[in-house]
């Protein structure tokens, strides 16, 4: 399964997550900073993978990213894995087509995590 060209920043390997220096401390968590809409300024709606819907997949993951200061995600990871790869790339995606405010990453920095839910209703 290929991932179109601007979320190519994905990392999709182990190694790659793995050897990625940001991965262990000092990210600020975005469910922190809700309140803060200047910061968030393009979230697209997260989908659920038809694979993980027809096996009834559910799961939480927490994703690291990386932004660039011109607001797009240079980077995504898996911190802590949802069990599924269909989820936890699913949620690597997601978060790798968010955009910031440019001004705002100033006051935040440019290193983030957020736990990605998939629930069944």
């Amino acid at each position: 399964e290929e991932l179109p060209p601007s979320q190519a920043v994905v990392a999709e390997s182990d190694t790659e997550r793995a050897e990625h220096p940001s991965e262990h401390d000092g990210l600020t968590d975005l469910a922190d900073l809700i309140g803060d809409s200047s910061l968030v300024v393009s979230a697209p709606r997260l989908v659920y993978p038809l694979l993980a819907l027809r096996r009834n997949l559910e799961g939480v993951a927490r994703v690291g990213i990386e932004v660039a200061a011109d607001g797009t995600v240079t980077r995504a990871w898996v911190m802590t894995s949802s069990g599924s790869r269909v989820l936890d790339r699913a949620a690597r995606s997601n978060l790798a087509a968010w955009r910031f405010d440019p001004a705002a990453l100033a006051e935040h920095g440019q290193l983030f995590q957020k736990d990605v839910r998939f629930e069944l209703r």
